[in-house]
């Protein structure tokens, strides 16, 4: 846990060195790049209205499958996949909110745009789309996305899926839509934001079992006609 916190402690820190970096990395990736199709196709994955729409259509698929079933094996499993797919969504939503609020505060120019015209770096608070660079949304959007899934699937998957993250990531710098350092804030902000959620999510889940075990031996107690007794019991368990 330590290690981890120095590791974040450490990209917090060098972000801003990087900036001074950003023009020559960019200009570098860019003359690198191969064709820049597959890095449009990769980038469009990315979208978060996309990314949206999708889930939101398999949270709908899983919520009828788990009412058209009878099976109470397959109803546990529709409704874990949906409650699974509502958190990623809510972690979505977040997020979109947060990039947004930084982009605007921030207002720094699209380097495609700062390349072309030779526009001011920055210009906070601003709500002109070409100043919206910082942080990457497309980035905040994939990776959030591939911790969730990097949590539920098998441990085969965790590169395969972060290795697919990384590269969409990279696609906004080649496609000259962010600078690096826009797309390193947007992984280290998705990183923060899914470890909060997480973190709450997994709090709520803890309460909601230990109220359903209180409510459970309430209920048995007040059925074997001593409720009194229960109760005392239980509050010597609490002191």
């Amino acid at each position: 846990m330590r290690i981890r916190l120095l590791i974040q402690l450490a990209l917090l820190i060098a972000l801003p060195a990087l900036v001074f970096y950003d023009h020559s990395i960019n200009l570098l990736i860019k003359e690198l790049h191969p064709a820049l199709k597959g890095w449009q196709l990769l980038s469009s994955m990315g979208s978060a209205t996309l990314q949206a729409v999708f889930w939101l259509l398999l949270l709908v698929f899983f919520l009828l499958r788990y009412r058209m079933t009878s099976k109470a094996m397959l109803q546990d499993l529709f409704l874990q996949r949906a409650q699974w797919i509502y958190e990623l969504l809510a972690q979505l939503g977040l997020s979109i909110v947060v990039t947004y609020l930084l982009k605007v505060v921030i207002g720094r120019v699209r380097p495609d745009v700062f390349f072309a015209q030779d526009l001011p770096l920055f210009s906070p608070f601003s709500f002109n789309i070409h100043y919206h660079s910082c942080p990457s949304s497309h980035s905040v959007t994939i990776a959030i996305v591939a911790l969730c899934l990097i949590k539920q699937l098998k441990a085969r998957w965790k590169w395969p899926i972060g290795a697919l993250a990384c590269a969409i990531a990279l696609s906004r710098v080649v496609l000259m839509k962010h600078f690096f350092s826009d797309v390193v804030l947007g992984l280290l902000l998705a990183y923060f934001i899914h470890a909060k959620a997480y973190n709450l999510s997994y709090l709520y889940r803890v309460k909601k079992k230990i109220y359903r075990l209180i409510f459970e031996r309430v209920l048995r107690a007040k059925n074997s006609g001593k409720p009194f007794e229960f109760a005392r019991q239980h509050s010597q368990e609490i002191d």
